[in-house]
């Protein structure tokens, strides 16, 4: 007879911490896993497995070989030569894809550490293996948050300076085409030459969109009406084998946007789908309709508040998109057209425009079976007026006088014989301190201040603060090539009635004077 309690308890102590192992690794949301010395065995894997790589454990047990080729293609050389070289190292730790049999893609983060005998052999090599997928996709955000603040950054500091002399070249034709009416023999010159400065300023506004720095100018406006003008001017640029089939509503609602933007959008979009059908024969479906967010509308977007949408589609019968790359479809920069035939800012400018709006779009396409965008954009409150075109020919004055203010020479002064030629009286400077201390002197001489924003020594923002306090009845006209970070709350108490955009034409500065005169505090 022997005593064996003393065997018993021991046995009892391994059941139980073996009890303990199984319950910790069949319910970690990481894969535990156990090889031979020479990985050429599992000696087990955790249920995690099956969760994550949507494969049975029983795959792994026959042959370590179908992990290898559950790895993603471009990966699956390099993790095996790392899994040879550094697991008995205890320097493995690799991140790679894998494909599961849905054909997803997941991203795997795999650490391994050898477990040494008593000799200081290695005998197994243990490893977790984390499915990293949200966090990659978390970091790729940020990258992409932070690269378009980046160009954010650098556009606000191009577009002051960029527009101010758009804003000259354009005031001085409009103000020439003005003058010389339009019987003159040089009037499709000027033109040309407005045109030509339009589309640069297009082009900062462009920029401005897609890195969702430029607040839009927002009026309510018929989704129908603006897409099919646009589209009539596509019309002209597309081959005649391209068939249209356009489905716009009249009785739709109408939505809060900014119709140059909305011309733009279909502008990118049209000339896409124009270059992905080439020089076959296609189908370019445009169909706009109402729809509904939240739990009793259709699906839709989840990035898009409960409420009314118009629903614009966009498709083409084109070559299709890429599966590897529609997830990078609205990254600045990047296209997948020959070096020459695109800029890389299309979609990123379709999709800025969405997001200033509020709105959402999302992209559906198979090789060679075309594409499809669909875009969300809010509708306007019920009983919305819709915009109206501005009054033609400019509204005039009447001999109000009027401080413009802009450090800029030529903005100043072709500020100055655009309000004199619509019948105001005009005074122009370039230093802000100047002008404050004309105003402080003559105090009640001006009916408003037309003032730049970026000045040095003191901006806009700044001088309107000390002259409200001296002439609270004084409006004051903000004039600026790229607000910024400016919000409504930055201007109440400084007397800033309106702000207005440059460059700007004579018709919308006659307006902006003309709202801002109205307002003036008695």
């Amino acid at each position: 007879m022997r005593d064996i309690s003393e065997r018993n308890q021991a046995e009892a102590a391994i059941r139980e911490s073996e009890e303990r192992f199984r319950q910790v690794v069949e319910n970690i949301e990481e894969v535990f896993w156990m090889t031979d010395v020479d990985q050429s065995r599992l000696l087990y894997i955790s249920p995690g497995y099956q969760r994550i790589w949507g494969r049975p454990p029983e795959e792994l047990y026959r042959s370590l070989d179908s992990w290898i080729e559950t790895i993603h293609a471009e990966d699956r050389e390099r993790v095996r030569q790392q899994s040879r070289e550094l697991q008995s190292l205890g320097e493995y730790d690799v991140v790679y894809r894998i494909v599961r049999p849905d054909k997803s893609v997941r991203w795997i983060q795999d650490k391994a550490y050898p477990v040494n005998d008593a000799s200081g052999n290695c005998t197994r090599i243990v490893g977790v293996a984390t499915d990293i997928t949200e966090q990659r996709q978390l970091e790729a955000q940020v990258r992409q948050a932070q690269k378009m603040d980046a160009i954010g950054t650098l556009a606000g500091g191009i577009a002051h300076d960029f527009n101010n002399i758009l804003g000259a070249i354009l005031g001085f034709a409009e103000l020439a085409r003005f003058r010389l009416g339009d019987a003159s023999v040089v009037r499709n010159e000027l033109d040309g030459v407005l045109e030509g400065a339009r589309r640069a300023s297009g082009l900062v506004g462009q920029i401005l969109a897609f890195s969702r720095r430029q607040d839009p100018r927002r009026v309510p406006v018929q989704v129908s009406q603006v897409v099919a003008e646009s589209l009539r001017l596509l019309r002209a640029t597309i081959p005649a084998g391209i068939e249209f089939d356009v489905q716009l509503p009249r009785n739709l609602p109408p939505i809060l946007a900014d119709p140059d933007q909305i011309h733009q959008v279909i502008m990118n979009l049209g000339t896409n789908a124009y270059q992905a059908i080439g020089n076959q024969n296609g189908r370019i479906t445009v169909v706009a309709e109402e729809s509904h967010a939240g739990p009793l509308g259709p699906l839709a977007p989840s990035v898009l508040r409960p409420g009314t949408y118009i629903h614009l589609s966009f498709t083409d019968t084109g070559c299709g998109i890429p599966q590897e790359v529609i997830d990078r479809i609205f990254e600045p920069f990047f296209t997948t057209k020959a070096l020459g035939e695109g800029t890389g800012l299309g979609l990123s400018v379709v999709h800025g425009i969405l997001k200033a709006h509020e709105g959402a779009i999302t992209v559906y396409s198979h090789p060679e079976r075309g594409t499809t965008f669909h875009l969300y954009f809010p509708c306007a409150a019920a009983n919305t007026p819709v915009d109206r075109a501005p009054d033609s020919p400019p509204l005039r004055g009447h001999g109000e006088r009027i401080l413009v203010l802009d450090d800029e020479r030529p903005l100043a002064l072709i500020g100055k014989q655009l309000l004199e030629s619509l019948g105001y009286q005009a005074l122009a400077l370039t230093e802000p301190a100047v002008a404050l201390a004309e105003i402080e002197a003559n105090p009640g001489s001006f009916r408003l201040l037309i003032t730049d924003l970026s000045m040095p020594g003191m901006n806009g923002l700044d001088l309107a603060r000390r002259i409200h306090p001296i002439v609270p009845s004084l409006p004051i006209l903000l004039t600026t090539g790229f607000l910024g970070g400016i919000h409504q709350r930055d201007l109440d108490h400084t007397g800033i009635r309106r702000t207005l955009g440059k460059p700007f034409s004579i018709a919308e500065l006659a307006q902006a004077v003309k709202d801002c005169l109205a307002e003036r505090v008695v």
